[in-house]
């Protein structure tokens, strides 16, 4: 199914058939890389897309990206509140609000996170996390309207709990602030679903540039950001969009970096750097066979593992 952008919710939507591939590219890239054995405990995917502009390509790919790191693996089990010990860490999702810190079981059927006090039976989702993660209280957002959650598999709100009330993902976008902002805000729909209204691309990644923590899943940062850290950025899958972007690609030890060069621009050293970083030790990856991705027309694309 194609799908549809309007830069300004007042805009009618055009269908752009060529995010389609996109989308589907960051579906597949976190298949490869989290769902399957093809890449080990100490690798890392980079993979290069040459692309005649740079428009929504990122935030295309980090929707199919985001999507798919949505659903848990299938045969997991939830958590359930009752076993989860006093004294963990928990990120859960109670009345509308979604609550980071210390589970207390200070009666039955009564929990405490931050010294307020929940009834069990109003806690719609719990995730558990990392030991001392930082307190915090924030107000659910609305429901998007568009991926996994206007499905009619189950219900969408306890879909959307589920989803709030697992620890970030670790996407990462590296670009122009300010671009990324005007992309980010941007509406997206598939053509002819019957969605009430268009969805805002912000509100399926969760960025950190419209919500704090414990809500934000997608960090968006400027090259300059990354300049000014001591050590490397952590994060599960970095997109870096565009030549100032790549420039700080060593910046990043994630498992997945995919980078943007924009074929308009005559400065080709982004992609002529990649391609020695390629041919200099690393490991081929053949994107169709390998990732399962079919390179449309119009984008020119390779991918290497190497040591991260």
């Amino acid at each position: 199914m194609d799908f549809q952008i309007a830069e300004f919710l007042q805009d009618q939507p055009m269908t752009v058939p060529w995010a389609r591939p996109l989308v589907a590219l960051g579906d597949l890239t976190y298949r490869f890389c989290f769902e399957t054995t093809k890449l080990n405990e100490h690798d890392q995917l980079v993979l290069v897309l040459g692309v005649p502009t740079r428009s929504y390509a990122a935030v295309l790919i980090a929707v199919g990206w985001m999507m798919k790191a949505f659903r848990p693996p299938r045969g997991e089990e939830e958590p359930d509140l009752d076993t989860i010990s006093s004294g963990s860490y928990v990120r859960l999702v109670a009345r509308k609000y979604i609550i980071t810190g210390k589970l207390e079981h200070p009666k039955s059927h009564r929990v405490r996170v931050n010294d307020s006090e929940y009834r069990s039976a109003t806690i719609v989702a719990v995730t558990c996390i990392e030991d001392n993660a930082p307190e915090a209280k924030s107000e659910i957002p609305p429901i998007p309207t568009f991926g996994p959650f206007d499905e009619s598999l189950e219900d969408s709100k306890k879909m959307w709990a589920k989803y709030l009330s697992r620890p970030p993902e670790g996407l990462t976008i590296v670009g122009s602030k300010t671009g990324l902002k005007e992309e980010l805000n941007s509406r997206i729909s598939r053509v002819d679903s019957g969605d009430g209204s268009p969805c805002r691309i912000s509100d399926i990644l969760l960025t950190d540039t419209d919500y704090p923590e414990p809500i934000c899943a997608t960090h968006v940062l400027s090259p300059q950001d990354l300049q000014q850290l001591d050590d490397p950025h952590q994060s599960r899958t970095a997109i870096l969009d565009g030549t100032s972007a790549i420039d700080v690609i060593d910046a990043f030890t994630c498992p997945t970096i995919i980078a943007i060069v924009d074929r308009s621009l005559i400065n080709e050293n982004a992609a002529e750097d990649l391609l020695g970083r390629r041919d200099n030790g690393a490991t081929r990856v053949n994107i169709e066979h390998e990732i399962e991705w079919t390179v449309p027309p119009g984008i020119s694309a390779f991918a290497y593992r190497t040591q991260r």
